[in-house]
C-alpha cells in the first residue's frame, strides 16, 4: 500500500523542483529590472535626474553620435519626443517616482541584433553622463 505513495511523491517533487527553476527565473529577471527593459520594438530605462537633466543629456549624446535634431524638438512640463526617421526618443517623467525620469528609445523594429545594440548602447551612454553628475 505505501508503495503507491512513492510515485506520487516523486511527481509531486519533480514539479515542486520546477517551480522553484521558475521563481529562480524570475527572481534572477527581477534583479535586472534596473536595467533596460523592452517595450513595443523600443527599451526604457530610468534614470535619477531632473527632466531637464535627462533631457540635455539625451540631446548631447544625440549630437555626439551626428544624429540632427529636428527644430522643434522642444521639452515641456509633460516631457519631450523627437521623432527620427523610423525611431524616436522620448524623455519623460517617472509615473511613480519625481525624482526619476524614463528615456523611450525605438531604433525602427529589433528585427536584427544591431539595432537593439544601439538602441542599448545609448541607453548605456546615457547613464555613463547621468550617473557622473
Amino acid at each position: 500500500m505505501m508503495t503507491r505513495w512513492i510515485p506520487l511523491f516523486l511527481v509531486g517533487a519533480v514539479l515542486l523542483g520546477g517551480c522553484g527553476l521558475i521563481a529562480g527565473t524570475y527572481a534572477v529577471a527581477g534583479v535586472a529590472y534596473g536595467a533596460e527593459q523592452i517595450d513595443n520594438n523600443g527599451a526604457f530605462r530610468d534614470y535619477e535626474a531632473t527632466l531637464q537633466e535627462t533631457w540635455d543629456a539625451c540631446l548631447a549624446e544625440l549630437k555626439k553620435r551626428k544624429i540632427e535634431i529636428p527644430a522643434d524638438a522642444k521639452l515641456e512640463e509633460g516631457g519631450g519626443r523627437i521623432d527620427k526617421g523610423d525611431g524616436h526618443l522620448k524623455v519623460f517623467p517617472h509615473p511613480k517616482y519625481k525624482e526619476y525620469t524614463r528615456v523611450y528609445v525605438r531604433i525602427g523594429t529589433f528585427d536584427t541584433n544591431e539595432k537593439w545594440e544601439q538602441t542599448k548602447s545609448f541607453l548605456d551612454d546615457l547613464s555613463k553622463v547621468l550617473d557622473d553628475d
